[in-house]
């Protein structure tokens, strides 16, 4: 029988919303140094899910492989890793191939924005963004092996 793990968070205290209508999520991963949780951009224009360096090195995530992207400003070296455990504002994802870079543009800086959800995690996920409520509806459907 399938589970269905519901979140519904509010935005309107986060400072990066009410200044730049962003959405941010607390995502949490497990590496080999333990969980740490993270804010990172909901990212509907980005094919790609991508964290900073700092969260590769605070978790402990090994490994990966070179990789080359293209940004809105121009191409950025990257390398790919899987993380085996993460959770999204308490949702569950195992083995997610993402990509980690050194830094981010000084205006997400700025914000403590520490990566990019982009289209290859949020596909699995059914949202629903309320900017007059300043709510986020995030929900996946889980297949329980059992």
């Amino acid at each position: 029988m399938p589970l269905v793990s519901r979140v519904i968070r509010n935005c309107t205290n986060d400072r990066s919303f009410s200044e730049l209508n962003f959405w941010l999520l607390p995502i949490t991963i497990a590496g080999e140094q333990g969980k740490c949780t993270f804010d990172v951009l909901l990212d509907t224009g980005a094919q790609r899910t991508v964290f900073t360096q700092d969260i590769q090195e605070i978790v402990g995530i090994q490994g990966g492989r070179a990789r080359q992207i293209v940004t809105p400003s121009g191409f950025s070296n990257c390398i790919e890793v899987t993380i085996n455990q993460l959770e999204i504002a308490s949702i569950p994802f195992n083995q997610l191939n993402v990509l980690i870079c050194k830094k981010l543009p000084g205006r997400y800086r700025d914000y403590k924005i520490n990566g990019f959800l982009g289209t290859d995690v949020l596909s699995s996920l059914v949202l629903e963004l309320n900017y007059l409520t300043g709510e986020i509806t995030l929900e996946k459907t889980i297949v329980n092996p059992n």
